[in-house]
């Protein structure tokens, strides 16, 4: 109980004791709509990459590097890419059936539903993308509805864009998933600070969704070829006023995932 205690006052950040945590955790929220108008402080970025930096690691390597978009021109050229992307999915019925197409069947529009399955969304709205027929009035109402995802992209006060070096691998034949789960600590980490600093986080998936749109961001960034984008997320202060228009306050009953000594279906 001390030692966990001191790891969170080791991060500078408010007093919170460990049965407060849980809490934390579940009260934690993505957030879809837009932040505060107002640059995250030097000091709050910081208090998150502390938090991230110090994720457990395969053999401690920290195979995880962050750069944090904040600058007008770059957040353009990122939401201009992230068109891109878009438009290339909205060509490609392949693609399109990938992304969009299925989207309706993680949606519902009754909570009643989506509290009983336990995962997935409720939504107040409708969106284009829950609809199981794409058709031409359909794509063109993605369109719109990727122009406006943009938009937030680019108002956002921070991306915050984390990359996986490829250098920095465990010596593990499955050294590649071991990465990924620690880079997935890290971003969980900031999740959790961001939350503790009333600070949203989503994770944007758009801007890399395709081949062509991770290649085009990493020339925007610069980034060197042993690198990889594993995430972009925008962030910003919470907006109390504003509602995400998506339910997400329920989970699987643990009883349901929890196994004992071996995989049960009963």
């Amino acid at each position: 109980m001390v030692g966990a205690r001191k790891v969170v006052l080791a991060l500078e950040g408010p007093f919170l004791y460990p049965c407060d945590l849980l809490t934390l955790i579940k009260e934690r929220r993505t957030i879809r709509v837009d932040f505060q108008p107002r640059r995250i402080s030097k000091k709050d970025l910081r208090f998150l990459l502390e938090a991230a930096r110090w994720a457990p690691s395969g053999h401690n390597l920290q195979p995880w590097e962050f750069i944090a978009v904040q600058e007008e021109q770059m957040k353009k050229k990122i939401a201009q890419s992230t068109m891109s992307v878009i438009e290339e999915i909205l060509r490609d019925p392949e693609k399109l059936k990938k992304t969009f197409g299925s989207y309706f069947k993680w949606f519902y529009k009754d909570r009643r539903i989506a509290i009983a399955k336990g995962y997935g969304l409720y939504g107040t709205e409708t969106p284009a993308y829950l609809r199981e027929e794409i058709t031409p009035d359909v794509i063109e109402e993605l369109r719109r509805s990727g122009e406006k995802y943009c938009e937030r992209l680019e108002r956002s006060p921070l991306l915050l864009v984390t990359l996986l070096g490829r250098k920095r691998v465990p010596p593990n034949i499955s050294s590649g998933l071991i990465s990924l789960t620690s880079v997935g600590g890290a971003l969980q980490n900031i999740r959790l600070a961001a939350a503790a600093k009333g600070i949203g986080c989503q994770d944007a998936a758009r801007p890399i969704d395709t081949v062509e749109g991770r290649q085009r961001l990493k020339q925007i960034l610069k980034v060197p070829a042993e690198y990889d984008i594993v995430s972009t997320m925008r962030l910003g202060y919470v907006n109390p006023k504003l509602r995400n228009i998506y339910y997400t306050r329920f989970r699987i009953a643990l009883d349901d995932i929890l196994h004992y000594d071996i995989f049960r279906r009963d």
